[in-house]
């Protein structure tokens, strides 16, 4: 006998079975997916410079004689020097010059992920530090001239060390928001410049760039005393995270371009966690447009890319209250967006992200829910393969698939739709 549960058990078990593929895929799964786990911007901006040229076997990253070898043996000399910024710089950019790293053999012994860790590691060398707010101030503008570097290995440092200087600066600062927005914006040029650059060499600034980005605004949102007054480095913080997102590389399939989006997703599903931010630090006009710009990603990432990780932050974002909500505004999107994820359930087969599953059924509950609206009392109340007892069991096998969609195709219209 199948029991019919009351659609708030149903959400108790959603999270229940939610929780557990999450534990699952994360045992089974998560290593080979990348090895950058839990969340990305910290993994990027929270290495700190091992004190022993020993602990550097540790980080999985150095093959003898290769370039990151040759790397972390300059670092651990530098760590004990007294050097400029400019010259710390200079002699990065010749380091990197004469290893000759562009994009042909020797591009081979670099991950972009092994490499971003090398380099964050490099900008936290004690050398190239502040503790002084004035001190900062006078090393921020004085690494705005090597944002721009032909050297992607100084672009990657230069964003990370600026992202270390930010957090000395006084929030209680007269200029500390215009401070923290040419700071944003300056970031964002030298993104969409690597962005631009079609190399792989520069993948590695960009994801850089992206943590930086999200760091700086994220951390200066807490800073503050009132949401709104974030909105001038939130609203292009968030515009330009969403730009990268839609960005159409030559590759899309490339591992550093994968690593790009992910990094994106990742930021973005930062800083829309933070309470309020969606409905106070952006203003109306600025809500749509990221709602387009949004929209445009979802379209991108499950037609073309199809990155199941990056997928999975994307629908974890749409889900978010705040954010459901403003789509619910628009039904025609709403609607688009859940045909494009119906037509993305599939039969499940061993091998598949668990949680993007449960990410696509999440949306479609919560779609069905505001398209029955006064019919939710029948909501759950029909033959032994209702809506809700499919996607309290994952709708797993083909003939569930098959059932849902047939269920979602006769909701009736939302008062409107009509």
């Amino acid at each position: 006998m199948v029991r019919h549960y009351p659609i708030r058990v149903c959400n108790v078990l959603y999270n229940v079975y939610a929780n557990f593929a999450s534990i699952v895929y994360k045992v089974k799964h998560l290593e080979e997916h990348s090895r950058l786990t839990a969340t990305l911007v910290d993994a990027i901006t929270k290495q700190t410079m091992p004190t022993k040229m020993a602990a550097y076997s540790d980080l999985n990253i150095i093959t003898e004689n290769s370039p990151l070898h040759i790397l972390a043996i300059q670092c651990h000399q530098w760590e004990t020097e007294d050097i400029s910024i400019t010259t710390f710089m200079s002699r990065l950019e010749t380091l990197q010059d004469n290893l000759n790293i562009q994009d042909g053999p020797n591009r081979l012994h670099l991950s972009c992920t092994d490499e971003m860790q090398m380099l964050t590691y490099c900008s936290n060398l004690p050398c190239l530090q502040s503790t002084k707010t004035s001190d900062a101030e006078l090393k921020i503008n004085l690494l705005l001239n090597h944002m721009m570097s032909p050297s992607s290995w100084v672009r990657c440092v230069t964003c990370s060390l600026l992202r270390n200087l930010w957090l000395t600066l006084d929030s209680c600062g007269k200029h500390f928001i215009v401070q923290t927005t040419i700071l944003c914006k300056n970031l964002m040029i030298a993104l969409n410049d690597s962005l631009s650059k079609k190399s792989v060499r520069f993948d590695t600034s960009v994801c850089i760039c992206l943590a930086s980005l999200t760091i700086i605004s994220s951390s200066a949102i807490k800073k503050l005393s009132s949401l709104r007054l974030s909105r001038p480095f939130v609203a292009l913080s968030m515009a330009t995270i969403l730009e990268v997102l839609n960005h159409k590389f030559d590759k899309v399939n490339n591992p550093s371009s994968i690593l790009i989006y992910r990094v994106a997703a990742d930021s973005l599903e930062r800083l829309i966690h933070i309470s309020n931010l969606w409905l106070e630090a952006l203003n109306v006009t600025q809500c749509y447009q990221c709602i387009q710009s949004y929209y445009e990603a979802i379209i991108t990432h499950f037609q073309i890319v199809g990155d199941d990780w990056t997928c999975c932050k994307i629908l974890g974002i749409l889900n978010h209250d705040d954010v459901f909500s403003t789509f619910a505004s628009q039904s025609s999107i709403l609607s688009n967006i859940a045909t494009l994820l119906t037509d993305a359930l599939k039969p499940y087969k061993d091998g598949d992200l668990l949680e993007l599953r449960w990410a696509i059924l999440h949306f479609i509950m919560r779609y069905a829910k505001l398209r029955l609206g006064n019919h939710l009392m029948h909501y759950g109340k029909l033959d032994r393969d209702n809506s809700l007892t499919l996607i309290k069991n994952g709708c797993c096998e083909e003939s569930q698939v098959k059932k849902l969609k047939e269920y979602l195709a006769s909701l009736p219209p939302r008062d409107d739709d009509s």
